[in-house]
């Protein structure tokens, strides 16, 4: 969250809102309602999946970038084999 409040705080805050009351309604392709589920989802299988940090905050920029380019996605992506993506503003 924080990195994308440095790049874009007033986007960062529409985006935060939106992923925290579940998404944008009616569009199960919106990154803000996958990214949802997403953590939901996280949450629990708590223990169970062997995510790390690092694949935490990759799954959130992926989505975040996507919001900000206005692209829909299915999944988030979440590996970080290839390095971390970069926050876009």
């Amino acid at each position: 969250m924080y990195g994308t409040w440095i790049k874009n705080e007033r986007e960062a805050r529409k985006f935060w809102e939106e992923v925290a009351r579940g998404g944008e309604e009616y569009a199960d392709n919106a990154p803000t309602t996958v990214l949802d589920s997403w953590l939901k989802g996280m949450a629990e299988k708590r223990g169970k999946a062997e995510l790390k940090p690092a694949n935490l905050y990759q799954g959130c920029v992926f989505a975040w970038n996507a919001y900000r380019e206005g692209k829909t996605i299915s999944t988030i992506k979440f590996d970080t084999k290839k390095g971390l993506y970069a926050v876009s503003e």
